[in-house]
């Protein structure tokens, strides 16, 4: 027995040098790639640019018609008037209503080519003094060294950049070795089924198959991520799946003063709280490959863990579980959004019924959300389905070791050089979900640098983009295409290696 007891330390030293080991391999130093040459842009100019085009209230509304459909037609006539080169130079082609799909040719035609993603559509803003707007959202405010209104982050202001950053190059005389083309979407709040659904669909049809795909998505941001302070740029390399279920329970009615043991609402609630108690299992792949990258700027205790999630998972998952951003990254999220029930106050309810969003991660499907809702809630009362059209699979995963992902990592850091980079899940949706079944390497990243309270104006109060970041935003996008359009993406990464 003694000898036994003398073993366990050493066990234990054994047992910690492995998991000290562990911890080692899994947190990657960063990729140090030299800075690449930023080209030289007017971010006043541009400002002014974009400020007008603020000024088009592009409106869409799920399941419903452009309020303001004039609008679309008056942005397209701007944007022509706007930016003449590319007009001049690039081929165009029409979808849908007012989708377009901007074709560069390359000198290479036979090169795959690259997909620039955008779309024209924004979401509603209340107007008036009430709405808690510093300057009204459709009037294209520069004031405190910035552009405000709605759009301007979400995506008026990376679709400028990108056309400012087209013409830029084509005054320089550049012509890219493979075709890029720039798609924009006129739906992407709604669903995108006019825009992007149909572009990729006509790409597809004709063959064409991207070598890469850039689409809105991260950004480089500061606090966002538990145990990380340092600026850090996070490239969506996939996009959560979607669904709307709809939950209803039929009730038999009569005189509230004779209420049965359970009605249609009471039913309903035990459901929802069912699913509410009992939330989908985590799975920590993707958080764990997020600070696989960036975890070096994590404190040696998080990345310890993180590390050695076999012993340590559990504790993790709850942590994790706590704060939403983090929550939604380790599992699929199930969110009751709308409920209705009752005719009267004294009249028993005829039926319940709600309405839960989900956002499904990799590997898993609307028809497993279904099951599971099904399995929890356990009773036969409560009819549930998925609502038709309302569904949606997650995205396949893009690498992040290719070519493509590491000139992508290259030119983020030539624009913000004190920026980490990670792959992260995206936990929204965008338009880059339906050119995935054209390319395999789709990335959703916006070059823009923001603060939480930035993030905040991201379809709330107060939307607005700094000069500073416009200029940057100008200057990434001008880089990328120079560096992506090349023939081998392999002679810059060379040169920088």
């Amino acid at each position: 027995m003694p000898q036994l007891l003398a073993l366990i330390p050493v066990a234990l030293l054994f047992l910690l040098a492995i998991m000290l080991i562990r911890t080692a391999r899994f947190v990657r130093p960063p990729l140090s790639l030299p800075p690449l040459l930023l080209p030289e842009c007017d971010a006043d100019i541009a400002a002014e640019h974009l400020a007008e085009a603020l000024r088009f209230p592009t409106i869409t509304l799920t399941n419903q018609p452009p309020p303001k459909p004039d609008a679309f037609v008056a942005f397209q006539a701007w944007l022509e008037q706007c930016y003449p080169r590319v007009h001049a130079i690039l081929e165009r082609l029409h979808f849908g209503r007012d989708s377009r799909l901007y074709i560069w040719h390359g000198r290479q035609p036979d090169l795959a080519p690259v997909l620039f993603s955008a779309h024209v559509d924004v979401v509603p803003a209340e107007e008036g003094l009430a709405s808690g707007w510093r300057y009204p959202p459709f009037e294209g405010v520069i004031a405190e060294g910035a552009v405000w209104g709605r759009g301007a982050l979400d995506m008026k202001g990376p679709l400028i950049a990108i056309f400012e950053a087209i013409e830029l190059l084509l005054r320089e005389g550049y012509q890219p070795e493979r075709t890029i083309y720039v798609a924009l979407g006129e739906d992407e709040e709604s669903g995108g089924q006019h825009g992007a659904a149909q572009i990729a669909t006509w790409l597809a049809e004709q063959g064409i198959h991207p070598m890469a795909v850039l689409d809105e998505g991260g950004a480089v941001t500061e606090g966002v991520v538990h145990g990380i302070e340092s600026p850090l740029a996070l490239i969506g390399v996939a996009e959560k799946g979607f669904t709307v279920l709809h939950l209803k329970v039929i009730g038999e009615g009569g005189h509230a003063a004779l209420p049965p043991r359970e009605t249609a609402i009471s039913s309903l609630a035990r459901a929802l709280t069912r699913l509410n108690d009992e939330p989908f299992p985590a799975r920590l792949d993707h958080i764990r490959d997020l600070y696989g990258a960036a975890g070096s700027a994590a404190s040696p205790t998080l990345q310890f863990l993180l590390a050695n999630t076999w012993l340590f998972g559990s504790w993790l998952t709850h942590r994790l579980s706590q704060d939403p951003r983090t929550n939604a990254l380790i599992r699929t999220t199930l969110t009751p959004t709308l409920i209705r029930g009752g005719i009267k106050e004294n009249v028993l309810p005829p039926q319940a019924e709600a309405w839960l969003n989900a956002r499904i991660l990799p590997g898993e499907s609307p028809f497993t959300v279904l099951e599971h809702v099904r399995r929890v809630v356990n009773d036969p009362n409560v009819q549930i389905e998925i609502v038709p059209g309302a569904a949606w699979a997650p995205s396949p995963i893009s690498p992040s070791h290719t070519p493509a992902y590491k000139v992508l990592h290259q030119v983020i850091t030539s624009v913000y050089p004190q920026a980490l980079v990670a792959p992260y899940l995206m936990v929204m949706a965008s338009d880059a979900r339906y050119y995935a079944q054209i390319s395999p390497q789709v990335y959703r990243f916006t070059p823009y640098a923001l603060t939480s309270t930035d993030l905040e104006g991201i379809h709330g109060i107060n939307e607005h983009l700094s000069i500073e970041n416009l200029g940057k935003m100008i200057q990434f996008y001008a880089l990328l295409m120079r560096v992506w359009g090349q023939s081998r993406l392999e002679n810059e990464l060379g040169k920088a290696t």
